[in-house]
């Protein structure tokens, strides 16, 4: 546990410098620094905790999300996303359906390897998984 609180502390010390530095480099503000400071904080690291994403993550493998989600109400089908479900638990799953009706958007949610299917509201949907180019 110890251990875990250092590497946080390093990594949020790294993302400080690295802000500070993009700051001070620039003495006017223009959109392109906006976008890298932007996109540092919208890095969102993960670890699989199960094997119920495989084959496409495997338990253990670490995977970058995007929390900078620009319409929640648009995302689609097969997208991994990170989500909190109805008892409050954070879950990685792929959207399988979008749902709207009066309530609202809401997504069924499930995982790669199982039949289990979450409804999940599109405000419980926390960040979303891209593939890097």
């Amino acid at each position: 546990m110890k251990n875990l609180k250092t590497i946080i502390l390093v990594v949020l010390i790294i993302i400080l410098i690295i802000f500070i530095s993009l700051f001070l480099r620039q003495q006017k503000t223009n959109l392109s620094s906006l976008n890298a400071v932007k996109n540092i904080f919208c890095l969102y690291p993960l670890t699989i905790g199960g094997s119920s994403m495989e084959p496409n993550f495997a338990a253990g493998s670490r995977v970058i999300f995007n929390r900078c989600i620009d319409d929640k109400g648009k995302l689609a089908e097969g997208m991994v996303v990170v989500y909190k479900n109805q008892n409050g638990i954070r879950r990685v799953g792929r959207i399988k359906k979008k749902i709207e009706d009066n309530r609202g958007v809401f997504y069924q949610i499930g995982r790669d390897r199982t039949f289990e299917v979450e409804e999940v509201s599109m405000h419980s949907i926390e960040a979303v998984y891209q593939k890097s180019n």
